[in-house]
């Protein structure tokens, strides 16, 4: 019995630890998460954090989400004092380095034409596609909207 039981409480823990972080040949994914929306928002930004542990440079080339008609890749920039944001087809993560998504700053992820709200502690899967490496499923945090650090991904 307590095997048994010692056997459940590990596989619980496994699966936790498991939802946060991802692997894809030579990436590791973690840190996914996105904010609560209102009633009638139609798009929602989405952040992680991705480290290219391999030898060659990698990209990831597309977004998607069953909870959006589709997803972007997007970059803001800071034009004359004017916030700019843009999509683009790609994100480069180079060999051996850390791509750092946040709320705010430059790179991040749109998911486009919501079908509902987001909402707190909701859990939204998705699909990141990379060039090289090809797709891995993955499951973002919806935070509250004054959420803005990654690493608040991993307290919940």
């Amino acid at each position: 019995m307590h095997k048994l039981l010692l056997g459940a409480v590990l596989l619980v823990s496994t699966v936790g630890a498991m939802a946060h972080d991802y692997k894809v040949g030579d990436l590791h994914i973690e840190n996914l998460h996105t904010r609560v929306t209102r009633p009638g928002q139609q798009n929602a930004g989405a952040w992680i954090t991705i480290t290219n542990k391999g030898n060659q440079p990698e990209s990831l080339i597309a977004v998607s989400s069953p909870i959006a008609d589709h997803g972007e890749i997007h970059t803001m920039t800071m034009t004359d004092g004017v916030m700019k944001m843009r999509e683009i087809e790609h994100l480069d993560i180079p060999a051996g380095q850390t791509l750092t998504m946040k709320p705010g700053k430059g790179e991040h992820l749109m998911l486009m034409k919501l079908k509902e709200p987001l909402k707190e502690k909701q859990m939204v899967p998705a699909t990141l596609t990379f060039k090289n490496a090809g797709k891995v499923e993955v499951t973002m945090h919806v935070m509250k909207a004054d959420a803005d650090t990654a690493e608040s991904a991993h307290k919940h």
